[in-house]
């Protein structure tokens, strides 16, 4: 009787464990749509500032290709990764999502077919952006050329070749809802995080990771390596050796030289660039440069990359870091920079 027992309720922990396993890893396919609303000017110029503000364009332009098509390899760890096509193509692309499917994988990582998407797509942060912005967004892809284009396969190791483990890393690091206003804050300020947590997703490189590519909550903005790259960190701009004032940071982040410190080089030039190139300097780069100088250096107990403009090495380069963020998964986003900037260093990687 107590062998039976025993045997009956490891059959039922068993199935227990089962269907907790297929609730968490399984998730329903959306219905395609073969047709779009045109949406109208001031929509898509809307849609086309929240997706440069995302840095979209960087990840999913290979060099040589065409825009949004994808392709670009990510090297993480844990193997290597191919950017997606997210041009309206409806094979090889996006042309098939729906304004649902589209806001599921920007807020859960959730392709429309239902296949789990990895972290390196950070979509951790942009389930921080409204749902406006989100529609906006989708309404400005879905005006773009469509190209014909599908990545090569990926190379993941195993078992991160086995998309369903996404899920249970979800379950530990996808937290959060849209960004509301601090009431305490000025607007400028407000949207400036809005666009360094949400959009800019800025604290996928400039925080530590744990061993399973998640930030460490309780050190966001504290720094990374990568590759003997410096992610440095965002705490404690203005009281560095050599401080940050905002309009040397407006400068910095649109690609110019700031006074003091030098420009952009290594995988943040073709991000500053971009920023440059889609005239941000008037709308987006006086709010993240307010809400980044706001930020107070961070007492650690132990050793942390130091905050910008601080490092001897830094000064000798005559450019402040400001990279990609340590070796994990969710950091993969920034290796999309690497083939641009083979031979350009900022200070000499670790060996």
């Amino acid at each position: 009787m107590k062998r039976k027992t025993i045997i009956g309720a490891v059959l039922a922990i068993g199935v227990a464990g089962l269907g907790f396993a297929f609730w968490m890893m399984w998730r329903p396919e959306i219905a395609t749509v073969s047709q779009h609303l045109n949406a109208d000017r001031e929509t898509l110029d809307r849609g086309r500032r929240v997706v440069e503000a995302g840095d979209c364009a960087v990840c999913h332009t290979r060099p040589g290709g065409a825009y949004m098509a994808g392709g670009l390899p990510l090297v993480t760890p844990f193997g290597t990764l191919f950017t997606t096509n997210i041009t309206p193509d409806p094979q090889s692309g996006i042309g098939q999502w729906s304004l649902d499917a589209f806001e599921r994988a920007m807020r859960e990582g959730i392709a429309r077919d239902g296949h789990f998407l990895y972290p390196a797509f950070p979509y951790v942060h942009y389930r921080k952006l409204s749902d406006a912005d989100i529609a906006d967004a989708y309404a400005f892809l879905m005006s773009v050329d469509p190209i014909k284009y599908t990545a090569p396969e990926n190379h993941m190791v195993f078992p991160m070749n086995f998309r369903p483990l996404v899920s249970f890393w979800n379950l530990l690091f996808l937290h959060g809802d849209p960004l509301e206003p601090l009431p305490n804050r000025s607007a400028q300020w407000n949207r400036g995080r809005y666009l360094v947590e949400g959009a800019g997703h800025c604290s996928s490189c400039h925080s530590p990771l744990n061993l399973i590519g998640g930030e460490k909550g309780s050190e966001l903005f504290n720094g990374g390596v990568v590759d003997g790259w410096t992610a440095p960190a965002l705490h404690g701009m203005t009281e560095a050796q050599h401080p940050w004032n905002e309009a040397q940071l407006v400068a910095y982040l649109t690609g110019e030289v700031a006074e003091g410190h030098g420009a952009a080089a290594g995988p943040m030039l073709p991000v500053s660039l971009s920023d440059r190139a889609n005239c941000r300097r008037k709308t987006r780069m006086p709010s993240r440069s307010t809400f980044l100088t706001s930020r107070k250096l961070h007492r650690m107990p132990h050793r942390r990359p130091a905050p910008l403009g601080s490092s001897p090495a830094l000064r000798r380069c005559g450019a402040p870091r400001c990279s990609r963020g340590p070796a994990r998964v969710a950091m993969a986003a920034r290796r999309r920079c690497a083939s641009l900037n083979r031979g350009r260093h900022w200070r000499t990687p670790r060996r």
